[in-house]
C-alpha cells in the first residue's frame, strides 16, 4: 500500500489513535484488496447484502434510496476516509440504499470474516468501530428529523447555510447540479427551482446560476 492510500486510512475514524505503520500492519495481517470503480459504477444495489468492509481512499460514492416510481433520495456523499455502511457489515439485513461512484473511486475492501478479525485484533479499532456506528446512527436520526419536521424550503436553506459555514463565505458556487440537489432532498427538480426562486424573491439569497449569495 502506498503512502497516499495509508494517509487516507489514517484519516479514517476506524483507525483513530493508530500510526500509519500500525494501520499498514493491521490491514496487511488480515488481508485486503484495492477496488477501482469508474464514474457511474455501482458498488452495491438496494437489496444486496453487504459482504465486506469498504473504505473510500480516493474519489466519492453517492448513496441513495430509490422508489418504484423512480423517485430518489440522496442519503450521503462518501468521500475519502469514510466507511461504507458500517452498520451493515455484520448483519444479514439487505442494504436499503444503492451506492454508486460519482467519480473515479478507489476503495479498500476487507471481506466480512477478515473485518471481524480486524476489529478483534486491536482494541482501539474495536472501540473506534463501535463509536463510528453510534455516530452514524445519530447522523441518520438527525437527518430523519429534518425530513419529517422541516419544510422543503427550510431544508434547502439549512443546506445552504451549512455550505456557507463550511466554506466560510456568504457567496459560493454550488458543486451539485439542480437534479443532484433535488435527489438530495427527495423532491422533483421543478420543486427545487421553485423553492430557490422563493428564497431569492424573499431577499434571503441572491441566485445567479450556480452561484449563491446568502443575505440573511
Amino acid at each position: 500500500m502506498d503512502n497516499r492510500e495509508l494517509n487516507a486510512l489514517s484519516q479514517c475514524p476506524l483507525f483513530n489513535g493508530l500510526t500509519t505503520d500500525e494501520i499498514d500492519r493491521c490491514v496487511t495481517t488480515v488481508g485486503y484488496k484495492l477496488i477501482k470503480l469508474n464514474k457511474g459504477d455501482t458498488l452495491l444495489h438496494t437489496g444486496d447484502n453487504c459482504t465486506a468492509l469498504w473504505i473510500v481512499l480516493d474519489g466519492a460514492l453517492t448513496t441513495r434510496m430509490e422508489e418504484a416510481d423512480g423517485k430518489t433520495l440522496q442519503v450521503a456523499q462518501l468521500t475519502p476516509a469514510m466507511v461504507v455502511a458500517p452498520a451493515f457489515v455484520f448483519t444479514a439485513k439487505p442494504m436499503p440504499v444503492t451506492a454508486e461512484a460519482s467519480s473515479p473511486t478507489l476503495l479498500l475492501q476487507i471481506n466480512t470474516a477478515n473485518a471481524q478479525r480486524l476489529i478483534n485484533l486491536h482494541e482501539t479499532i474495536r472501540w473506534n468501530f463501535i463509536n463510528l456506528i453510534c455516530n452514524r446512527v445519530a447522523q441518520l436520526t438527525s437527518r430523519l428529523r429534518q425530513q419529517s419536521l422541516l419544510t422543503v424550503k427550510q431544508r434547502i436553506m439549512q443546506f445552504l447555510q451549512h455550505e456557507q459555514q463550511r466554506l466560510n463565505t456568504n457567496t459560493f458556487r454550488l458543486q451539485q447540479s439542480r437534479q443532484e440537489l433535488a435527489n438530495m432532498f427527495g423532491i422533483q427538480k421543478n420543486s427545487l427551482q421553485r423553492c430557490l426562486k422563493q428564497l431569492h424573491a424573499e431577499g434571503t439569497i441572491v441566485l445567479d446560476g450556480k452561484q449563491i449569495t446568502i443575505l440573511k
